[in-house]
């Protein structure tokens, strides 16, 4: 019984640590969309999680005044997802970037680390 929930447990921790480096090996195509992954699973690590029903833009635009960079990310994802435009790399690199400032700044050290060694909280991330 052990080994299987130490084998959940680990499995759980390679997919969250895929999840979370899998943008720097990520295609310029699949980069919107990987990169927004993480940074939802970032929220997800600090309680922060769509509503039933909620669009993306709606979120973003809930969590503007607390993670102001985060709708910039949604925005490129949304418009790389639908084909109006392919963002560049760098671009979605910074805007990434912002949200994990903000997560920084916006929440204490504490309730961040909790999040991190939580195996389970990107399965919520939507």
């Amino acid at each position: 019984f052990l080994a299987i929930v130490a084998a959940v447990f680990l499995l759980l921790y390679l997919v969250k640590a895929w999840r979370r480096v899998a943008p720097r090996f990520a295609s310029a195509p699949a980069l919107p969309r990987v990169l927004y992954r993480a940074e939802l699973d970032r929220l997800g690590e600090v309680s922060i999680r769509r509503a039933p029903g909620e669009s993306r833009e709606a979120f973003a635009f809930r969590l503007r005044d607390r993670l102001p960079s985060f709708e910039g990310l949604t925005s490129a994802h949304v418009a790389a997802a639908f084909g109006v435009h392919t963002p560049e790399p760098g671009s979605l690199r910074e805007k990434a970037s912002g949200v994990r400032r903000d997560l920084r700044v916006g929440f204490p050290h504490w309730k961040r680390f909790l999040g991190l060694i939580t195996p389970w909280s990107w399965l919520r991330s939507k």
